[in-house]
């Protein structure tokens, strides 16, 4: 595969996992570069943030900058955000500080502040202001994101509020792919020996190209993506999660031979389940659903579905449902029971009339009595041991049955204090006679 739209470089893919970048389409000067981690659709949020994001907010509490660099179509949001049972990187991530900074005595008394900006173009905008943001050069370390409002974060339901919103302004204002968000996360570390207290990590959200499969991807992502990193000058550490499975390529750009990045790819989900669904629509559905998340008590190592509220009329119903189907369960057994029990009785009844059947057929020589005694010594351990069986089968029908009498005594009381539960909730309305 070669891709050459772009004039300043020139591109040849090997594989999915690796690139071959031509700067100023001098194949002499080529670097090629692979993917360190490619994870597959079964990979959960939680994993991809241990792996790869936790790393990131351990830099944070040493004072260190760090980057995180998102791009692709719907999987941008995803990656962020997650499902409602499944936490994105996003939540998991203000979670994580939040929870070192209150647990940890280490990090008492450390804040911090979330911020966004938008670049348009050659322009930086402050999302909280509108106003327009300059770049602060620093020989010791990167350029820096200045004069942009901060807000104190005190809990993981503001964090989302804030990004919320600026994600719904970065989706009206346009996102394309001269668009681009970040949102910066900086740490003010109490009680750490370093002449830095500052921790930054910049959050950044490629825009959105909008192409269609048929035109060539790459060089057009590539384009994009130097103007970013242009303005932003530092490492990047990147979560591509893309339709197009090319998006892998794109670590030629995302890596200084001089620094170690760790970067990875999440191939995406089935091409029919985004064709048929609007993501948009979905991350709108579930930001509630998040928000109330929020305001949980959640350890960011497990995994944790959302329990919804209880319902009293709901909990009754599982409770008369369970009771229909152990009541079932004891029916079986008593049915299985009785059967038994009547071909005992067969049994019995057959054995009597052998007895009575062999009788004539003995030799006239010997008597009557003499033969039913003898068989009847016979057939007495047989008939003892069956009546045994008749009686324990009895026994055990016995006690199925008063542990049903119970079931449905508690049965009974269930239902009752449901109606009474529905009574309460559902008062009947007065009527009133009306005067003719």
């Amino acid at each position: 595969m070669k891709y050459s739209n772009d004039p300043n470089y020139y591109y040849e893919a090997s594989d999915l996992e690796h690139l071959t970048i031509y700067e100023h389409n001098v194949r002499a000067h080529g670097k090629t570069f692979g993917c360190d981690h490619i994870y597959n659709v079964e990979t959960s949020q939680f994993e991809i943030f241990d792996k790869e994001v936790v790393p990131l907010v351990e830099k944070l509490f040493l004072g260190e900058d760090s980057a995180l660099l998102l791009f692709g179509d719907e999987g941008r949001r995803f990656t962020l955000e997650g499902f409602p049972d499944s936490p994105g990187i996003f939540f998991r991530t203000i979670e994580l500080i939040l929870d070192a900074i209150s647990n940890d005595n280490t990090f008492k008394g450390s804040k911090l502040f979330i911020s966004s900006c938008t670049i348009e173009n050659e322009n930086i905008y402050d999302n909280s202001t509108n106003n327009t943001v300059t770049l602060k050069h620093d020989t010791k370390k990167c350029p820096q994101i200045v004069q942009c409002s901060e807000t104190e974060i005190d809990d993981v339901k503001t964090a989302l509020q804030l990004y919320y919103e600026w994600m719904s302004k970065f989706v009206k204002v346009g996102n394309t792919s001269y668009n681009h968000l970040i949102i910066r996360l900086r740490l003010n570390v109490g009680n750490i020996s370093s002449n830095n207290d500052n921790g930054v990590l910049n959050i950044l959200i490629v825009g959105n190209t909008n192409l269609k499969p048929e035109k060539p991807e790459i060089s057009y992502w590539m384009t994009h993506l130097i103007e970013c990193l242009e303005l932003m000058k530092r490492k990047h550490h990147a979560i591509p999660f893309h339709k197009c499975k090319l998006s892998s390529y794109l670590k030629g750009f995302l890596q200084d031979t001089s620094q170690s990045v760790s970067i990875f790819n999440l191939l995406p989900l089935t091409e029919s389940y985004f064709s048929v669904i609007n993501w948009l629509t979905i991350c709108d559905k579930f930001k509630n659903c998040l928000l109330a998340k929020a305001s949980m008590t959640l350890n960011s190592k497990t995994e944790r579905p959302i329990q919804p509220p209880e319902n009293p009329l709901i909990a009754k119903d599982q409770e008369i449902e369970e009771l229909k189907r152990s009541n079932q369960i004891l029916t079986e057994k008593v049915r299985k029971i009785e059967k038994q029990l009547r071909l005992l009785h067969e049994k019995q009844q057959m054995q009597a009339h052998q007895i009575d059947d062999i009788s004539p057929k003995i030799e006239k020589n010997i008597t009557k009595d003499f033969v039913r005694e003898r068989y009847r010594e016979v057939m007495e351990g047989s008939i003892l041991k069956l009546k045994s069986q008749v009686h324990d089968l009895e026994t055990k029908n016995l006690l199925l049955k008063k542990e049903m009498a119970k079931k449905e005594m508690e049965y009974q009381r269930r239902i009752a204090d449901l109606v009474n539960v529905v009574k309460i909730t559902n008062p009947p309305a007065i009527k009133t006679k009306q005067k003719v």
